[in-house]
């Protein structure tokens, strides 16, 4: 990965990159930035040496591929400049979306703070109970850890992340779904459905009164 690579993934993380795809969310929102905006994070982000962070990413790629330690690889991209705990997941997580968690807002408030919002550090401490929780879910469910993230973004975003149930089916259904259900499902039918069985019923009656047909023929 290239310092090119992490600053697009910087600029899709604080706000809504022209680049990024379009999420249906946006439909009917305003954009929304994907964490807290911090304006000199790029600035710090870019101060690093190219073939510093080139080196550094792949250190870290590599120590995860052979120990599946996400904490320590998190600790290795960390040590560049303007890369936190978030943004460190967020490079992880590129790399391995089925396993890793992006330390977004909404999975934190979503998994940690049962749909509530709260005030978030950032830090190693908080990424590594949003990890476990996101883990545990993983494989009760079995679903990916992105999976998980975009139910999160969906759910917070609609204002309905408090006393959800998490099931398999809410996981795959609004990940793979982002459109939100449709409130049309659960509105009854129109009372003009059975208006045109029934009329359909006296019609067909023969021993329906001559005038009854005309007079309806009539207001038609």
């Amino acid at each position: 990965m290239t310092i090119d690579e992490v600053k697009l993934l910087v600029e899709w993380k604080l706000s809504v990159s022209p680049r990024q795809p379009t999420h249906p969310i946006y439909t009917n929102n305003p954009p929304r930035r994907h964490g807290t905006f911090r304006p000199t994070l790029m600035k710090l982000v870019s101060s690093n040496e190219p073939k510093t962070v080139k080196e550094t990413i792949q250190k870290a790629i590599n120590l995860y591929r052979s120990k599946s330690d996400v904490s320590a690889a998190l600790g290795i991209l960390t040590q560049l400049k303007g890369i936190g705990p978030a943004t460190a997941s967020l490079l992880l997580a590129v790399h391995d979306a089925d396993n890793v968690i992006f330390f977004a807002d909404e999975a934190f408030y979503w998994l940690c703070l049962g749909g509530s919002k709260g005030p978030i550090k950032y830090n190693a401490k908080e990424y590594a109970a949003l990890n476990e929780k996101a883990r545990a879910l993983s494989e009760r469910l079995g679903v990916k850890a992105v999976d998980i993230e975009r139910v999160a973004f969906v759910l917070m975003k609609e204002g309905a992340g408090a006393g959800v149930e998490v099931s398999e089916e809410k996981v795959k259904v609004e990940s793979k779904a982002p459109v939100k259900p449709s409130v049309k499902a659960s509105v009854k039918p129109p009372a003009k459905a059975p208006g045109k069985r029934k009329v359909a019923d006296e019609s067909s009656d023969a021993n329906a009164p001559p005038p009854r047909r005309s007079k309806r023929g009539k207001q038609s």
